[in-house]
């Protein structure tokens, strides 16, 4: 995340420019038009491949991508208002992101949170933000892999 600020930092005022279109849904431009569906795609596979190695159950996999791709969309936009010198506030802003996620990621995997992951994906696959397959994994069965690898049963 740092690097991609870091290449950003340079566009920022451009990027600034963008910003009008990007939350307009009528525009071509806009961060969720069909038009982008390719480069969105791409965008949230890089935070697929980020996770790939990691163990976690298959609901919160479909998931996790998307919810990275959101805090880095959230990140990018104040990038672009952080007037701090170097963007200092933003670096700051993503190391405390980044080390949320991780603990986040730590105990999300648990059994008695998947009430929790299937709401999650209920809200997102409502405003159409995840993969087709994710939805199967909300009507799964009840025994997910818990956070070692090994089955157990959910308390949902």
């Amino acid at each position: 995340i740092h690097t991609k600020l870091d290449i950003m930092a340079e566009d920022r005022k451009m990027l600034g420019a963008l910003l009008r279109y990007l939350g307009n849904p009528n525009h071509p431009l806009s961060i969720f038009a069909p038009e982008l569906k390719g480069i969105r795609d791409q965008s949230i596979g890089v935070f697929e491949d980020v996770l790939d190695n990691q163990k976690m159950p298959e609901d919160l996999r479909a998931i996790a991508p998307v919810l990275l791709w959101i805090l880095h969309l959230g990140l990018v936009l104040y990038l672009l208002h952080d007037n701090s010198v170097d963007q200092k506030r933003t670096r700051r802003l993503v190391n405390g992101s980044v080390d949320l996620v991780v603990q986040f990621f730590g105990i999300a995997g648990f059994p008695l949170l998947k009430p929790i992951r299937r709401k999650v994906l209920s809200v997102l696959e409502e405003a159409r933000l995840t993969p087709p397959e994710a939805q199967l994994l909300a009507d799964s069965p009840d025994s997910i892999p818990g956070p070692t690898g090994t089955s157990v049963a959910s308390a949902g």
